[in-house]
């Protein structure tokens, strides 16, 4: 894949005029990165299917049974969060892979590229600065079919370091937070989880 450009955005920012973002993105965007590589776009073919595959409920959307229909991937980290567009709202949001959270990026598809190309992602709140440096670090040892997860997550007080990541593939590790989401969704706040260690 290659990084969007200025001439990307303006096939966009047109493609918006007369197509609803779920049409405009793939078709202009898609198949390529920002932030340096840590975000991939979504096209007719990637990943492996398409968008339309991707979202479709039975790749791994029925692992989360509470995520909304109206919810659309066009995008993801390489950590497995998802950019998505939400019918009725111009803002792109971006969903938590770890506990279903949704963090409004406060921008619309085109406005929000734009800023990411010419600022990055270190402006975004949900990223960390140590979050990124790993993004960095391990950008080139992860497949376009595959996340970058963390190996202790961070819901169960997994450390934002290189050295607690590991490569899984991706609709895998989907359905694995999923599982892990389900046992933990419902437990009161502040309750103590111990890692059950490795044999």
């Amino acid at each position: 894949m290659i990084e969007i450009n200025s001439k990307d955005l303006v096939g966009l920012k047109n493609a918006l005029i007369r197509e609803p973002p779920s049409a405009a993105l793939p078709k202009t965007v898609g198949d390529r990165t920002a932030g340096g590589g840590i975000w991939r776009l979504f096209s007719e073919q990637y990943p492996a299917g398409g968008i339309l595959a991707w979202n479709s409920a039975d790749v791994w959307r029925l692992s989360w049974p509470d995520l909304p229909s109206s919810l659309l991937f066009v995008g993801e980290d390489i950590f497995g969060n998802q950019l998505t567009c939400a019918s009725g709202c111009e803002n792109v949001f971006l969903w938590n892979h770890e506990n279903g959270n949704l963090t409004d990026l406060s921008l619309d598809p085109a406005t929000l590229l734009e800023t990411v190309l010419q600022a990055g992602l270190d402006w975004i709140d949900f990223y960390t600065p140590e979050m990124l440096a790993v993004a960095r670090t391990r950008l080139l040892d992860v497949p376009e079919n595959c996340h970058l997860h963390w190996t202790q997550p961070l819901i169960l007080g997994g450390r934002v370091s290189t050295k607690n990541t590991s490569v899984l593939e991706t609709v895998s590790h989907m359905k694995f937070h999923a599982a892990l989401w389900a046992k933990l969704r419902d437990l009161p706040p502040g309750t103590e989880i111990v890692a059950k260690p490795k044999p």
